[in-house]
């Protein structure tokens, strides 16, 4: 089952798989294709990326999300996740 906290900062589930914001979580990224990677990793479908926003589904339930990213010129991170 997926969730997204009212406060829009954590994607889980299962409770083992866990795409965060960085509040949450710390994590950080030089390129756009690591946080892509990122998404992927963790099970979902990359439908959509660019430098403000990846939109991904959950191929279990076929929810759809948008990570909005945040970052400077050398760092990407996920600033908040909406279902789409």
């Amino acid at each position: 089952m997926i969730y997204i906290e009212t406060q829009n900062t954590k994607l889980n589930t299962g409770g083992c798989t866990m795409i965060g914001t960085y509040e949450i979580t710390g994590e950080w990224f030089g390129r756009l294709e690591e946080v892509v990677d990122y998404i992927e990793e963790e099970g979902y479908e990359v439908l959509e990326s660019n430098r403000e926003y990846i939109s991904f589904v959950d191929p279990d339930d076929d929810s759809e999300y948008v990570a909005y990213l945040g970052g400077t010129a050398r760092t990407i991170y996920i600033s908040e996740i909406k279902e789409a």
